[in-house]
């Protein structure tokens, strides 16, 4: 009734391939941490330098007519018909 909960198929798996199995229990959670983590903090680190230099550069607080791009946008005027 319940075969899918049969688990000797990966007991004889896990005892001739060790690493195979390793990957099966930890790798899907150990590799993406090991690689995202220093990602993570790479875009962090470059993401704050950006900013630091936009804000030198540009001046804060941003002309009042700027948007977050940026860019000087003017507010539509309404023409009389």
């Amino acid at each position: 009734m319940f075969d899918f909960l049969d688990m000797s198929g990966f007991w004889v798996l896990a005892q001739n391939r060790p690493i195979t199995a390793w990957l099966i229990a930890w790798g899907f959670w150990v590799i993406p941490t090991t690689i995202g983590i220093p990602c993570r903090y790479a875009f962090l680190t470059f993401n704050r330098w950006m900013r630091h230099r936009n804000i030198s550069n540009q001046g804060w607080p941003t002309a009042p007519l700027m948007d977050a791009d940026g860019d000087i946008v003017h507010p539509k005027t309404e023409t009389p018909d």
